[in-house]
């Protein structure tokens, strides 16, 4: 589609309204009402642009400048996982149909898809051991925990 030209005259009627501080809306108007024509204030925005003019209470700079990113030194090391404490329930695996909402629902590395099946937390799918496993490999990624007394749950 084939933008319509705007004649110079036009275009320094465009710069004197401009030079009013008047919005884009209301020199759309005084355009189409002086030169007869239909214009709309997405024309008006669209050529300031393509002018490099600023408009009056849109933001746009004809100087824009890099956002400010901080460098990375490479002087960080990474942090460890937290310790993951010993299990103080033994797990009891089951199968997914075993499953019940007191047990715990962590999946054990077997060949055929078993679960922890411990006592769960009160609040939680898994056990207590499997809840400190969870949580302490996102704190290590860095993903924010929310919510709960201790802090530990998503």
């Amino acid at each position: 589609m084939q933008r319509p030209a705007w004649p110079a005259e036009r275009v320094e009627r465009f710069k004197e309204l401009l030079a009013e501080s008047l919005s884009a809306s209301l020199i759309a108007d005084r355009l189409a009402a002086e030169f007869g024509i239909a214009i709309s204030r997405n024309a008006v925005i669209g050529k300031a642009h393509r002018l490099g003019l600023p408009l009056p209470g849109t933001g746009f700079h004809k100087t824009r400048h890099p956002p400010n990113r901080r460098k990375h030194t490479g002087s960080k090391k990474p942090m460890p996982p937290p310790a993951v404490s010993a299990l103080s329930v033994a797990p009891a695996p089951c199968s997914l149909l075993e499953l019940t909402s007191e047990r715990c629902r962590w999946p054990l590395d077997d060949p055929v898809t078993l679960y922890c099946g411990a006592p769960r937390l009160q609040r939680g799918s898994y056990c207590e051991h499997h809840t400190a496993i969870g949580t302490s490999s996102r704190r290590s990624i860095g993903i924010k925990l929310r919510g709960g007394a201790n802090g530990s749950w998503r």
